[in-house]
């Protein structure tokens, strides 16, 4: 049942670059709206006799002191385990028949429902429970002493399901609001893709490529490659990947852009030795997202030549990245409010943490002549 849980929970990723999970539909949603274990599988049955014998053996514990023989001990045991068994029977019982019905329902009728049939059902469960060990070890029980034992498992019975009940449908709650927070990102996430069939990219790389046909085929030719390459990284479903990986899928993208930039356009690496490199790994995309945006909200602002520099560090267990973007002096307090106003790395941060930890980051600073991206996360080189 937990892993059914799971299962629900991780189907709500969905992503325009992660393509692994799929997004349900409103009819599968509601379909696991009754978060109960019942007898629909061999680990919910034995879930439930596992936690019979518990309470029987838990029942023996609260009884030691009055308990003088192992016969004694035998007949409790089993009183316990026959009440515990056939009060799980009725009641989960009830719900195994009743679930496709209580489905429908909302959550206050589902119990108004479960323990009201409860009530009813843990006493007459109770009393087969005694008749039957009574038959079974021909000891008879007193109609009195039997009458509060019967109280008292309505009693307990009726909390624990309430307890139970409640329970699961809190877990319903909050993977309907994990539900709401991926159909979020996934929100964002559409908008990054809508930014690339924007006048932005798409456009222009459009008209870019048809210049290209038209006066050099074989430029028309490489860029088309940059751009396959560049979608295909987008769409393959990949999350974390070589850090060798997302550099070449900078470098299809700034590829494509350079047609378009022309020598405005000027971007340096400075990377770690190539056997660090080949051992990193990074979230897909968010070097890439970065120059992207440092484009967008720089490069595109000024006529002039703009130089990038990428410097990437691996020491400590620690990646350090950063993307140092030069601005013209006299251009510097119109970007720097263009910036401000608009530029985030919100979804690009919560997807570092979610992969590497909370120490994980993605900051920007302008310190007078450079505007500077620092991205952060822990990473243990596994080759030591």
């Amino acid at each position: 049942m937990f892993a059914q849980l799971k299962t629900s929970a991780t189907q709500f990723f969905a992503s325009i670059t992660n393509l692994k999970a799929v997004t349900p539909t409103i009819p599968q949603k509601s379909g696991e709206k009754l978060f109960i274990p019942t007898f629909e599988s061999v680990s919910s049955v034995i879930f439930w006799v596992m936690w019979a014998v518990f309470l029987a053996f838990y029942g023996l514990a609260v009884k030691s002191s009055e308990i003088y023989s192992f016969n004694q001990a035998c007949f409790l045991f089993a009183d316990y385990f026959v009440n515990n068994v056939l009060i799980v029977l009725f009641n989960i019982g009830y719900l195994h028949l009743s679930k496709n019905q209580l489905k429908q329902q909302p959550y206050a009728e589902v119990a108004k429902r479960f323990l009201t049939y409860s009530l009813v059902l843990t006493p007459i469960a109770s009393l087969l429970a005694n008749v039957v060990v009574m038959l079974l070890f021909n000891n008879l029980i007193e109609p009195v002493t039997l009458l509060i034992y019967s109280v008292f498992n309505m009693v307990v019975g009726v909390l624990f399901f309430g307890l139970l009940l409640f329970y699961f449908a809190s877990q319903d709650k909050k993977i309907a609001e994990q539900y709401a927070i991926y159909q979020q990102d996934l929100l964002e996430q559409n908008e990054r893709l809508k930014a690339r069939i924007t006048p932005h990219f798409f456009f222009n790389m459009l008209n870019t490529v048809q210049y290209l046909v038209e006066q050099d085929p074989i430029q028309a030719q490489n860029m088309l490659r940059s751009v396959l390459s560049l979608y295909r990284a987008c769409f393959n479903g990949e999350y974390e990947i070589a850090f060798q990986d997302e550099i070449d899928i900078c470098k299809y993208y700034l590829n494509i852009e350079n047609y378009r930039f022309q020598d405005k356009l000027l971007v340096s690496w400075q990377l770690p030795e190539e056997d660090l490199l080949y051992d990193m790994t990074i979230m897909s995309l968010t070097l890439q997202l970065v120059l992207e945006k440092m484009i967008v909200f720089i490069v595109e602002m000024t006529i002039s030549v703009t130089y990038i520099d990428v410097i990437v560090d691996w020491q400590d267990d620690w990646v350090e990245i950063q993307v140092r973007t030069s601005i013209l002096q006299e251009l510097s307090n119109k970007t720097k409010e263009n910036i401000a106003n608009n530029l985030t790395f919100n979804h690009q941060t919560q997807v570092l943490k979610n992969a590497y930890g909370e120490e994980s980051s993605i900051d920007y600073h302008y310190d007078g002549a450079d505007f500077v991206v620092d991205i952060q996360y822990p990473l243990k080189d596994i080759a030591v």
